[in-house]
């Protein structure tokens, strides 16, 4: 290994030397490269006696340390990708010519493989793999599109083309400035699932055995609880008769005629099924005939990414039957269009019925609310509050009581009625009792 400073003639004929440092070593070929290192010739130097490790460690095929993984990791991604030979070396003038040509013939460099490497992979290149990765495990398209496209907006954020320009101050930062914005402004929630994204990629990334560290395992999601954009309520036994009345006497709306859309609203409010569960359904999935009917989501289709096999009402299910009668097993239970909106579809059925979209408190219904609907309802009805969470499929209790659940002031006078009576006793009792 050497160090040196390529020369070159300026426009007024006078020579000059570069800023930066060059250090010429054999790589595990044994071929004679160059690369540009720093203005510094201590650093360059160091860089020297790394490359010359690394590349007897090529040659011999000896597996990477940690501390020299960290070290490639950390170089600056211009030097790099000139390791793996992903980028074209820039023409350097130099005093001698012989080495010159040397430099010239020799093909690309092959020092770090990419596949081991991920660092010297553009970000959107993994993106890609990081989807294909997702749907391999069984995760539902949609799941899986959303999950790359959420990375996506933050590393565009925060200007981050390879992993390791990927810091946790950036994302931080670029996530505070997108619920602080006056346009578009996001909230907690939204601000979690684009962090979640991120940092399942980086564990991806880490798994895979192409980095030895997470970059983002510092960071940690905010209490959504706190900043509440969408504030949802559950609907009264009312409103939900004349939403289901007027979506079976309504028009067509994305494929689903009234009484599709009926039937749908009816199974969302019964079983809790978000809008995806629902639209995954298949003949299949429906066990009408037993005695305990049920209905069963996919893995791939449920939130929590399980299996999950919920019991239906008996009235119901014989509604399904009659429903699904002329349908092979493998149709869709519902023929929804691709360009679904539920929320869209819902509103006109809740406008037809003329119910109010916001209460007086500013709480919104939407298709959401019919699952906060069911679970209120359970409540309500008094089920077990562990019965509601494992119906709910929530992980914690928590989560079932205190977002899912909504109690009114009529719920809470009418608790009063389980208090004993304290009123005093007559007289005579007390003249008795004497």
């Amino acid at each position: 290994m050497r160090l040196f400073k390529p020369e070159w003639k300026a426009p007024d004929g006078k020579p000059r030397t570069t800023s930066k440092w060059y250090v010429a070593w054999k790589d595990n070929r044994g071929a004679l490269r160059r690369i540009a290192a720093f203005t510094d010739k201590a650093a360059s130097a160091e860089l020297g006696r790394r490359l010359d490790r690394l590349s007897a460690m090529r040659a011999t095929g000896q597996p990477l340390p940690p501390e020299m993984r960290a070290w490639i990791e950390g170089l600056p991604s211009s030097i790099r990708l000139k390791l793996a030979g992903q980028t074209k070396a820039k023409i350097v003038r130099e005093v001698k010519r012989a080495e010159s040509t040397v430099f010239a013939s020799t093909p690309r460099m092959s020092m770090l493989d990419s596949k081991a490497f991920g660092a010297t992979l553009q970000l959107d290149d993994l993106l890609g793999e990081f989807e294909a990765s997702l749907l391999a495990k069984g995760n539902s398209p949609e799941h899986s599109l959303r999950a790359k496209v959420r990375a996506c907006r933050v590393f565009k954020g925060i200007g981050a083309e390879y992993f390791t320009e990927i810091d946790a101050s950036a994302v931080e930062q670029f996530l505070r400035r997108e619920r602080e914005q006056v346009v578009g402004r996001i909230g907690a929630r939204t601000s979690n699932y684009l962090l979640q994204a991120t940092r399942q990629f980086c564990r991806w990334f880490v798994r895979t055995g192409r980095a030895i560290e997470d970059p983002l395992r510092v960071l940690q999601p905010m209490n959504a609880a706190v900043d509440v954009r969408r504030q949802r309520r559950a609907l009264t036994d009312d409103e939900l008769r004349r939403i289901l009345q007027a979506a079976e006497t309504g028009p067509t709306l994305y494929g689903l005629t009234g009484p599709d859309r009926a039937m749908l609203y009816r199974l969302a409010v019964e079983t809790g099924l978000r809008a995806n569960e629902l639209r995954s359904l298949r003949v299949s999935s429906f066990d009408l005939a037993s005695a305990r009917p049920t209905v069963t989501v996919s893995a791939a289709s449920s939130k929590r990414r399980r299996e999950d096999t919920l019991p239906l009402k008996r009235s119901t299910a014989q509604a399904l039957a009659a429903y699904l009668r002329e349908r092979g097993p493998f149709a869709a239970a519902f023929p929804i269009a691709k360009s679904w909106r539920s929320a869209e579809m819902f509103a006109a059925d809740r406008e037809a019925a003329g119910v109010a979209e916001h209460d007086e408190r500013g709480h919104v219904v939407d298709f959401h609310a019919l699952r906060h609907t069911f679970i209120t309802n359970l409540v309500r009805g008094g089920v077990a509050p562990k019965v509601a969470q494992a119906l709910a499929r929530h992980s914690t209790i928590v989560l079932t009581m205190d977002q899912y659940c909504h109690i009114r002031v009529e719920d809470q006078r009418d608790a009063l009625d389980a208090l004993p009576e304290l009123a005093a006793p007559s007289t005579p009792a007390l003249r008795a009792n004497a």
